[in-house]
């Protein structure tokens, strides 16, 4: 049974692209898993035994004997679900349908991991050289800003640059739109949902591509990321087709990022590389850690 640990934490990596504390966990879990289905080999997992891992989560020993649980243990029921899609998908002789007996709690939200070294190397190589038209050059720039900040893809597509449509670095101008230049390095400031900012340097490449985006557009706007054709070419993109331009500039380098989550993917990229944590900026100005 252990043989498989190798291959299903490449699943993991690879095909769920998890953060690596979620794949610590759930293959930690593996253990009591096998236990709790009563197994020695793969070929024995049932519908009956999946049923009975599940009853063992919903009880607990305490020092006074066994007692339900309050609420379901999220990281073993997600760590039980991925490990039969694993079997399911990898071809093992194991009965159809078994992962969809698990359900997960609505709040269950696995973190997910970013980009390997590789593929960031390979994105950015296929990426400078996607620059020939606006449409590309504006893919770029944004790819670029979701890979150096940690903005969500709604932040990014809300971001504002100087009236002028152009960022400004120097004596020129030290603020453009969300955009700053201080000690000359490049900073944004994201609104939240909750109408709170933080500011985070934007690194010197990112900034590059959007001002060449940004210089050579035929339509110029204080809107960072428009619209390049149809009736309102200075409206933004939406949040769908941003997805789909980002989805298909990472097919073209050669990565497979699972539908829906490349976005999030291509955040946590710049979290995990970002050594410094971002000041919040409350509405009246004050500046505090995050």
């Amino acid at each position: 049974m252990y043989q498989l640990i190798e291959p299903y934490r490449h699943y993991l990596e690879s095909n769920c692209r998890y953060a690596s504390e979620t794949i610590s966990d759930c293959l930690g879990t593996l253990p009591q898993i096998f236990q709790n289905l009563e197994i020695q080999q793969v070929q024995q997992i049932d519908p009956r035994r999946v049923s009975r891992a599940l009853r063992h989560s919903r009880w607990e020993i305490t020092p006074d004997g066994i007692q339900r649980v309050e609420k379901e243990p999220a990281g073993y029921l997600l760590a039980l679900k991925e490990f039969l899609q694993y079997l399911e998908r990898s071809g093992f002789a194991v009965p159809e349908g078994l992962s969809d007996l698990v359900s997960l709690p609505a709040d269950a939200r696995p973190k997910l991991g970013g980009l390997t070294g590789e593929e960031q190397a390979r994105l950015r190589e296929f990426l400078i050289f996607n620059v020939k038209n606006d449409r590309q050059r504006r893919d770029t720039a944004l790819l670029f800003l979701l890979m150096g900040t940690d903005c969500s893809l709604a932040e990014a597509l809300a971001l504002k640059v100087h009236p002028d449509g152009v960022i400004y670095s120097g004596a020129v101008a030290r603020v453009s739109g969300d955009f700053l230049v201080r000690d000359q390095q490049y900073y944004v400031r994201i609104k939240s949902a909750r109408n709170v900012y933080r500011e985070v340097r934007v690194p010197e490449e990112a900034i590059h591509f959007i001002n060449f985006y940004l210089e050579n557009r035929k339509n110029r706007s204080s809107a960072l990321f428009i619209n390049d054709s149809g009736k309102n070419p200075l409206g933004r993109i939406s949040e769908v087709a941003a997805g789909r331009f980002i989805g298909k500039a990472c097919q073209a380098a050669g990565i497979d990022l699972p539908a829906g989550q490349l976005a999030d993917i291509l955040r946590n990229t710049a979290i995990r590389a970002v050594g410094e944590r971002p000041q919040i900026i409350s509405e009246t100005g004050n500046q505090t850690a995050a």
